[in-house]
């Protein structure tokens, strides 16, 4: 294409073609700088004009005697799990040329330079925000008492690994992908260097790509505080819609606008395929043994439940129906159920905090000023527990429990 001296030629059919070949040009750009860009889940349905899309994920088959299906008449239906996607976020980059200024080297020598720039400021707008969902939505993998990197990092590998539900049966290594702090990168880094006698490894390279069969990158854009995220193959979604670079004439002035919008959203579809390290100075344990001399706002452990047991991430026992446990809340509504109580202590950390996933009271996050919490439990399969230890602000560890191995009195 030849070159365009003058401003004015932008907005002539070869300046639009012009800035058409541009807009290509940073697309391909920004998909080949995302750190992100391997990872999303792109198996998504409707139309991104309309504002949102759709994720879906299927729940495993269960086989069957042989003979159940024609029996009950029918077979098992298809269920799935939809994740919508609010396409909510607007952005512009609208900057202004002088005609001046654009003298020396030509008006396509100047936006291909600032085409550039456009590129790495999209590119880390788009990562941060997927990462930023990622790391709320993760699971911590408690690596307290691991100094050694290979060791904390295959734990985490591990967690994601052996991870089984309705869902997924366990993970292969090749549908993971390992996002590492600069910090973290480079312990991995020095750790391979010193492993002068592996042939595959190059230590002049900068990068290694895989570690334990796990793909591995390093980025800048993850939230403060995170060294880790470890992810399946299209656990984020993130849609983005752009429109081609527009020119047009400042009103009064010999300067011309260049405009590029873009468009896009972020949602988790697979919050279970998500991990991230706790700090590694931070320790945190919960505990549903508590003793009756202990006073839980009027009432005593044996009177709210028996055999509570925290294992793994998920807590079991069995709940007995309470009445009038007017300490627990003024509202006579809430003052009638059933009733759990737990201990969460923490080593290392400035605050601990508890919030009732899926609860109705509102409350969010609540700190523990002693470490006790009582919790009242409506539907134990919809509910969850989530536990945090705070340090300088950012949370360094953290547990998520399940419910449904409780049982439940109604009398």
């Amino acid at each position: 294409m030849p070159r365009i001296n003058a401003l004015n030629l932008l907005l002539d059919t070869t300046g639009s073609e012009y800035l058409a070949e541009l807009y290509g040009k940073v697309i391909e750009g920004v998909q080949k700088t995302l750190v992100s860009n391997g990872m999303k889940n792109m198996d998504l349905s409707g139309d991104p004009v309309s504002g949102t899309v759709e994720a879906k994920r299927f729940v495993n088959a269960t086989s069957k005697t042989y003979g159940t299906a024609r029996t009950a008449g029918k077979g098992d239906s298809v269920k799935a799990k939809p994740v919508t996607i609010a396409i909510n976020v607007d952005k512009e980059i609208v900057e202004e040329l002088e005609e001046k200024d654009v003298r020396l080297y030509g008006v396509d020598g100047v936006l291909d330079r600032r085409a550039q720039n456009h590129i790495l400021r999209m590119a880390a707008e788009l990562d941060t925000a997927f990462f930023s969902v990622a790391h709320e939505n993760a699971n911590t993998v408690d690596v307290s008492g691991l100094t050694s990197i290979a060791d904390i990092l295959e734990a985490v590998i591990q967690a994601c690994e052996t991870t089984k539900n309705d869902f997924v049966d366990g993970v292969p290594r090749s549908m993971m992908h390992l996002v590492l702090s600069p910090k973290y990168y480079g312990q991995v880094r020095n750790d391979l260097d010193r492993q002068t006698n592996n042939a595959n490894v190059d230590t002049a390279a900068e990068e290694f790509y895989t570690w334990h069969g796990v793909h591995t990158a390093s980025c800048v854009n993850l939230p403060e505080g995170c060294d880790c995220l470890l992810m399946v193959d299209g656990a984020v979604a993130q849609p983005v819609m752009a429109d081609q670079y527009v020119a047009e004439k400042i009103p009064l002035s010999n300067a011309y606008g260049i405009e590029l919008f873009y468009h896009y959203g972020t949602a988790c579809v697979t919050p279970d395929l998500i991990f991230k390290t706790s700090n590694p100075n931070v320790t945190l344990s919960v505990s549903g043994t508590i003793a009756d001399s202990v006073d839980l706002l009027g009432k005593q452990a044996s009177d709210l439940g028996t055999g509570i047991t925290v294992e793994g991430s998920a807590i079991t026992g069995t709940l007995k129906n309470v009445t009038g446990y007017t300490g627990f809340s003024g509202l006579a509504a809430e003052q009638s159920g059933n009733y759990l109580a737990l201990y969460a202590s923490s080593t290392g950390s400035d605050s601990v905090t508890m919030e009732l996933l899926g609860g109705t009271s509102g409350r969010g996050e609540v700190t523990l000023d002693d470490g006790y919490m009582i919790i009242r439990v409506t539907n134990k399969y919809t509910q969850a527990v989530r536990i945090r230890a705070y340090k300088g602000g950012v949370v360094a560890n953290e547990r998520v429990y399940g419910l449904s191995g409780l049982t439940l009195l109604t009398a």
